[in-house]
């Protein structure tokens, strides 16, 4: 799921089938930070993630790629570490993973009736939240317009994923920023439709030889 995120094609093309990440293709379909690295050689792009392996196997093998690729020991250093850039540095993209939400799932269920899922939900969203004053204090004094967004990378049934049910198949999606229209997108995208609506905000032009899997950005006016 992460690795259709992050590259904008689906497991077809970058080869990734499981956490082993055994015969991907990540160099015909980098991560997005590569897309954006060839075009901007100094941005400054920062990977924020609290699950080790979205660093270990599409960023740390390709040097240069991301600026800053931190595995991170809990979601509120997530947070802290994001606000840290925001305050005092200078990134071109930050991506923040938050894990918790997923441990709950699997410790006590993936399920709106199990206390402990809705007291992760709630812990990640006030980390969100600090995140966000941060970015929107920038805001007001750089004069910067950043586009967010966020998504998970799957349901849930029980205690597990990665079946075909529409309960593990099912996620949501929000973007906010410059050009982003208001309302509900029902049925949204899938996974891919994050890396086409970043790369676009970036690069303004996606080029169709990248094979990426969406026509289209989510939210932003089709380029």
């Amino acid at each position: 799921g992460w690795t259709s995120t992050l590259t904008g094609v689906w497991r077809d093309k970058h080869g990734v089938h499981d956490n082993s990440f055994g015969g991907a293709d990540l160099v015909n379909y980098p991560h997005l930070f590569g897309r954006i690295r060839a075009s901007q050689p100094v941005a400054t792009l920062v990977s924020l993630a609290h699950w080790a392996p979205i660093n270990e196997h599409l960023l740390r093998p390709f040097p240069g790629m991301a600026t800053l690729a931190v595995d991170c020991e809990s979601d509120l250093e997530v947070a802290v570490l994001a606000v840290g850039q925001l305050d005092s540095a200078n990134p071109g993209v930050l991506f923040l993973h938050f894990d918790d939400v997923d441990h709950a799932g699997h410790a006590f269920g993936y399920s709106t009736k199990v206390p402990e899922y809705l007291t992760s939900i709630e812990q990640v969203d006030e980390q969100v939240g600090l995140v966000m004053e941060a970015l929107q204090a920038r805001e007001r004094h750089t004069g910067e317009r950043w586009l967010v967004m966020a998504t998970t990378d799957h349901g849930g049934m029980g205690t597990g994923h990665g079946g075909q049910s529409p309960d593990e198949r099912t996620i949501w999606m929000a973007a906010r920023g410059p050009g982003v229209g208001q309302g509900v997108v029902s049925p949204g995208p899938g996974h891919t439709a994050v890396a086409r609506t970043v790369l676009q905000h970036m690069l303004g032009v996606v080029p169709k030889a990248w094979g990426l899997a969406d026509a289209k950005s989510f939210g932003l006016p089709v380029d």
